[in-house]
């Protein structure tokens, strides 16, 4: 689905700009107000749950907190899958430092 939804530049930079206004819009904000409540009462459940609850409904607590936090969260996980990575922002895929990285690292001159 993404891939029609975002598949152009043009679109990209318009769904990045929708939701960026989005985080800012009254609506949200109450949305957001009423999703942290909703959760907060979640947890508490959880936790006040103990040996009371079925374990079933323990599950679906957790499961519906879990759905609440990935809406909350949605707006900025969109903004941040959308924004392109600058070249210099690419992270480093290789995991191991070069021998000049290691020389520097131990005070040795580079070589």
């Amino acid at each position: 689905m993404k891939d029609k939804l975002f598949n152009t530049k043009s679109k990209r930079l318009a769904a990045l700009s929708a939701f960026t206004t989005l985080l800012n819009h009254p609506g949200w904000i109450l949305f957001v107000k009423i999703f942290d409540a909703n959760a907060k009462e979640l947890e508490r459940q959880i936790l006040a749950g103990g040996n009371e609850v079925p374990e079933g409904m323990m599950d679906a607590y957790r499961r519906k907190l879990e759905a609440l936090r990935e809406c909350i969260n949605c707006p900025e996980k969109q903004i941040k899958d959308l924004t392109p990575v600058k070249a210099g922002d690419q992270p480093e895929l290789d995991p191991y430092p070069t021998v000049d990285e290691l020389k520097e690292k131990r005070g040795q001159p580079r070589g």
